[in-house]
């Protein structure tokens, strides 16, 4: 088991996943429980710090949703989103109202700080600004002198990778410049401290990896004993000299990085807003970080108390530097580790799944997708041939889907995979079933059916007590909220655990993993590009893309549209730029008028989204000549079809799936 190093608690937020999916992108084990997680598991899970993340609750309303107060006496930081954010301030005495305007989608960050690290954009503007700071502090010195120092430094900064600024307003206070391993610190400003001005930029250089060293190598006169202390207080080292110069070198491991939110972040970033309340005054205590243009109190904290709230959600990718204040606060005033990965994922799930299975057969439920194949191939490295992976073509896959899926297990894994017909099976359970969450109970229902048949095949001596599936975080999310308040949004047919009556125990290893996280898995067991990136397809099949019932007829019409959209999506090269592409029959007539006749025939729906994970997706922007060529073809050569129309919804409001 993985040390927690951020624990996240659900307030009900459709993006709290995305919080930890951020982290872990960062390689930080990050967990989620609901609110009301008990104390001490939460101790018992030593995390390093916890979010409150956003809800649909507002915190005055009697039965908000609370976690234990006692979180706060725990001594780790704590970072407030959104609702968390207003539960902060009103738990501490400030005051929350509703909003006169709710405030939903982008806005600008205006950190209120006086302080800020710049790319240096005009060299000759700040040579000639230090040059003339320079020569009004070393009046001292003769002109000789001086002039050689100017020239040498002005060489430096035409030579340099990158320049960095401090400035204040529109003062510049000093500048620093990195080359390679190397740093090199200048001050501007004579009340500006040079050991205070150096840790703001290491600081900053470390947080971005500008520097990808685990040393940063500098130098500095031995004449000058201020500066030589100045940084030797920072953490330099002395390693040797050359000439009048002393050769410094710091280890980046040991540097204590100052514990900035905004570390990195740039003035006026892109923030996304999604709250009808907000904070109108906060506690004492606290101080005022940053606000925007509708919300005064964006962000707040309470330094000594280690506590942190933002009224935006950084988790989302419509925030430009999301991911950097998510980091600042994990990495740097945690101290979380960056450790997590797949390979050490994988190493740690072969040998938990070894101990559960013991002697045991796993029937792998296997739909061809990336991820039951990945459990598939886990499993297989796992426990060799004791996991009997079954696919199950019930009817509802896609055109030459089956060939497709158990040519892949034969060449490309070596995985032994068994076929199970179902069409009849499934086909006459849905007939006369139009609403969608009646066929998807149906499908999920009627899965388990035909395993447990399978299994008895394969289980005489009762070794078969498991089932594995390629359940996924955003399944689970969507479906119920088993970690949370979270408002379902529809049901998963491999989600939700087994029937009383099933008599296996379930085993679902990618249930805490995403989608790319997933793929990154499948790069590290060995799996094959073509295998990783085929878009995702749903269990219930095309059960989900027909509108209202679902029949043999209308089943082949959306498989001949869908092999179509996907063809010239292959040939156009777009195939690998989308998360998800598929047609939807809407069962919605409409008149049309081919040659000479009048046709009055069904409506195709185009889908193409673009996402990283699926828990966001915005509709993919492809070329009007491309549509225009699928919706030639599709009319053309599939009788029953005379219109064809594009989707160009996100995700929210709609999900990605119709049904």
């Amino acid at each position: 088991m993985y040390q927690t190093e951020i624990l996240v608690l659900d307030f009900g937020s459709q993006y709290t996943q995305l919080i930890a999916r951020r982290l872990r992108e960062i390689g930080v084990y990050t967990e989620i429980v609901p609110y009301f997680e008990k104390l001490d598991s939460i101790k018992s899970k030593n995390p390093k710090g916890i979010i409150l993340s956003g809800g649909p609750a507002s915190v005055y309303e009697e039965g908000a949703y609370k976690p234990d107060e006692k979180i706060f006496d725990l001594g780790i930081p704590i970072l407030g989103i959104c609702y968390g954010m207003q539960y902060i301030a009103h738990h501490f005495g400030g005051s929350v109202i509703r909003a006169e305007a709710q405030e939903f989608g982008k806005a600008k960050l205006e950190l209120l700080r006086e302080k800020f690290i710049t790319s240096c954009e005009d060299l000759e503007v700040l040579h000639q600004v230090w040059e003339k700071s320079f020569v009004a502090r070393h009046g001292f010195m003769d002109a000789k002198t001086i002039k050689m120092i100017v020239k040498n430094v002005k060489n430096t900064l035409q030579s340099a990778q990158k320049i960095y600024m401090l400035q204040k307003q529109d003062a510049i206070l000093g500048f620093c410049i990195v080359n390679k391993e190397h740093f090199e610190c200048y001050g501007i400003d004579k009340t500006q401290n040079l050991k205070d001005m150096c840790e703001e930029f290491l600081d900053f250089i470390i947080t971005n990896k500008i520097i990808e060293s685990d040393v940063i190598l500098s130098r500095w006169d031995k004449n000058d004993k201020n500066g030589l202390n100045a940084y030797q207080e920072i953490g330099f080292e002395v390693t040797g000299q050359k000439g009048e110069l002393v050769e410094l070198a710091l280890d980046i491991k040991k540097k204590a990085l100052k514990q900035d939110l905004f570390m990195g972040v740039k003035q006026d970033s892109i923030v996304w807003m999604s709250h009808a309340d907000k904070v109108e005054k906060i506690p004492e205590g606290f101080v005022e970080l940053a606000k925007s243009g509708n919300t005064h109190y964006c962000a707040i904290a309470d330094f000594e108390r280690k506590i942190y709230a933002i009224q935006f959600h950084p988790e989302v990718v419509h925030s430009e530097c999301g991911g950097e204040m998510l980091k600042n606060f994990a990495v740097n005033i945690c101290g979380a580790k960056t450790s997590w990965n797949m390979h050490n994922f994988a190493e740690s799930e072969i040998a938990k799944l070894r101990e559960i299975a013991k002697d045991g057969k796993v029937l792998c439920a296997v739909s061809g997708g990336v991820d039951s194949s990945v459990v598939a191939t886990l499993l297989y490295r796992a426990i060799g041939e004791r996991v009997i992976p079954v696919f199950v073509d019930h009817g509802l896959l896609r055109a030459d889907e089956r060939e497709a899926v158990e040519e892949m297990f034969r060449e490309n894994l070596g995985v032994p995979l068994i076929t199970v017909d179902a069409r009849e099976i499934f086909l006459g359970k849905l007939k006369g079933v139009r609403d969608p969450e009646v066929k998807r109970k149906i499908i999920g229902e009627t899965f388990i059916e035909v395993f447990e048949a399978e299994a008895k095949k394969h289980n005489a001596n009762g070794e078969m007590k498991f089932l594995a599936q390629g359940t996924l975080y955003p399944d689970v999310i969507e479906s119920v909220s088993v970690k949370g308040p979270s408002k379902t949004i529809k049901s998963h047919h491999n989600v939700g655990g087994l029937p009383d009556w099933m008599k296996f125990e379930l085993i679902e290893p990618l249930r805490e993993l995403f989608k790319d996280e997933v793929r990154a898995l499948g790069r590290e067991l060995g799996m094959p590009e073509s295998m990783l990136m085929r878009h995702p397809f749903p269990g219930p099949g095309l059960a989900i893309r027909i509108m209202g019932e679902v029949n043999e007829e209308d089943l082949e019409l959306l498989r001949k549209a869908d092999r179509i959209f996907l063809q010239e999506l292959h040939s156009s090269g777009y195939y690998d730029k989308v998360w998800q592409a598929f047609c939807v029959l809407l069962n919605v007539k409409s008149v049309g008028v081919m040659g000479d006749n009048r046709t009055y025939d069904n409506t195709i729906c185009v889908r193409a989204v673009e996402a990283l994970d699926g828990m966001t997706a915005t509709f993919a922007h492809l070329p009007h000549d491309l549509l225009e060529r699928i919706s030639n073809r599709i009319i053309n050569e599939v009788e029953g079809i005379n219109r064809v129309v594009y989707d160009i919804t996100s995700k929210p409001p709609g999900t990605i799936e119709w049904e």
